[in-house]
């Protein structure tokens, strides 16, 4: 008897130790989903699922959402200068200093989609936002990544499409990227290298 409970209990020792293992791998792909492949940050589907849960939190607690949406200024004509493999260099240098840039735990970058990446930043009104918008123009041409033909920086430079304001469950989501595309549209046909701020807008009750 004392043989075969030993058996068994050294059975579901090493049942327990598949489980744990296959847990953490499970969670290790997690992970991976959650990763964009060439800058290391976090991937648009990470940002959609976590925007969500952030809109809920800030709405039980009155809180103001912050986004920035970011976008590498001529970066087409950079690859076509400086070849992909500077251009795919220039993206994780840029994604690597946006998330050195944030000092908050729940503040967090994401790379939205080719040379474009998002910032969300919780319980940030808008002067606030507006100092990070700033800060992160500041924050990209301090890495001082050579290019020629960017006017008068000679560096890889941004434009920033910012907003904040009160959110609600229903759309905002949809409704505050969609602003902070519409700041970043501004910004980009003014000049590029500058931010633009647009207030989150109410919808009607």
């Amino acid at each position: 008897m004392v043989m075969a409970y030993a058996r068994l209990l050294q059975r579901a020792r090493n049942q327990n130790s598949v489980i744990e293992k296959q847990c953490g791998e499970i969670q290790s792909l997690r992970e991976m989903a959650l990763q964009d492949a060439l800058t290391g940050i976090h991937n648009r589907r990470y940002m959609e699922e976590n925007l969500r849960r952030t809109i809920k939190t800030l709405c039980r607690s009155g809180g103001e959402l912050g986004i920035l949406m970011v976008d590498v200024d001529y970066f087409k004509k950079y690859n076509d200068l400086h070849g992909h493999s500077k251009g795919d260099e220039s993206l994780k240098r840029v994604a690597v200093a946006l998330k050195h840039m944030l000092t908050r735990a729940d503040d967090f970058v994401a790379r939205y989609g080719g040379e474009e990446f998002i910032i969300i930043l919780p319980n940030t009104g808008e002067k606030g936002t507006r100092i990070m918008a700033e800060k992160t123009l500041e924050q990209i041409r301090a890495c001082c990544i050579p290019y020629e033909q960017n006017g008068e920086f000679s560096v890889v430079t941004v434009s920033v499409g910012a907003t904040s304001g009160k959110v609600t469950p229903d759309g905002s989501v949809e409704e505050a990227i969609r602003r902070a595309d519409e700041a970043l549209y501004l910004a980009k046909n003014s000049g590029r290298n500058r931010s633009v701020f647009l207030k989150i807008e109410k919808k009607p009750s």
